[in-house]
């Protein structure tokens, strides 16, 4: 029960952008006395949110939620299961994404390197793929090291241990090529892809001369890899394209800061 109870609370969290417990959870059985359809779901939820640092935000208004009942009514039990099932698999990359809700003033740079961590975990587990067959790349790398010194081949073939996996930046762009109509709205182009990646090894790495970022580009590609989350945990809720573009428009409009930075303009 407790499982079931952490599952729920983490699908009211995504919805309302805030730290959600729930403290009961009741399973009705559908009934079907009557012809009429029915709309209610059977599913009842109790859950609370611990107060924010402001006292004069103690509930979160629908307009800065990322979606509400209205928008799973009469689908609630439906989008539970799509998330149930992917709650198990995706255990790390939401506590990632969460970390951000239940630790309101988290450093900047802790927000950007949790974020960054889940954007990669998920492609990791969900669009994943080799950049060649694993027979393919082993012949590879058979032959690059039967091309250097026997000296240098240790060091070398440690370097390749990882050449198979896709680099941060084609995990990031095609993340971003299923919703490039939106990721279109807030950047011109792709730049930012390597600016994230930029800022990830200079986070990673610490190197005195790395090049320095201001924390509204900081924010702004927080932001965007927040969006990128949002769109595709949305899916993993059970929610169609048609249906994410929607609830990302309204709660984006309400959300717009960092986004449009180095955008010509933004139409909702």
């Amino acid at each position: 029960m407790i499982e079931k109870a952490d599952i729920v609370s983490s699908f009211i969290s995504l919805a309302v952008q805030q730290p959600v417990y729930v403290t009961d959870l009741w399973v009705r059985p559908h009934i079907h006395e009557s012809v009429e359809p029915v709309v209610a779901d059977p599913v009842d939820v109790v859950y609370y949110t611990p107060a924010p640092a402001s006292p004069a935000r103690l509930l979160t208004p629908p307009h800065d939620m990322l979606f509400v009942l209205a928008d799973v009514r009469g689908h609630l039990s439906t989008h539970l299961q799509c998330w149930e099932r992917s709650w198990h698999s995706m255990l790390p990359i939401l506590s990632l994404y969460f970390s951000r809700l239940y630790e309101q003033r988290i450093q900047l740079e802790h927000r950007f390197l949790s974020l960054i961590q889940a954007v990669e975990g998920y492609h990791r587990r969900r669009l994943s793929k080799l950049e060649a067959p694993e027979e393919e790349h082993a012949a590879r790398i058979k032959d690059i090291l039967a091309a250097v010194p026997e000296r240098h081949k240790t060091w070398l073939r440690g370097q390749l241990r990882h050449s198979n996996e896709p680099r941060l930046d084609k995990r990031l762009s095609e993340l971003s090529k299923k919703w490039d109509t939106i990721m279109r709205k807030v950047a011109r182009n792709r730049r930012w892809v390597q600016e994230a990646v930029t800022i990830r090894n200079n986070l990673a790495h610490q190197k005195e001369d790395a090049e320095h970022f201001s924390v509204d580009q900081v924010l702004t590609i927080c932001e965007r890899l927040k969006l990128l989350l949002d769109l595709w945990l949305l899916t993993e809720a059970g929610f169609g394209a048609a249906e994410i573009r929607r609830l990302v428009y309204r709660y984006w409009r309400r959300h717009p800061p960092f986004l449009a930075i180095d955008a010509k303009r933004m139409v909702w």
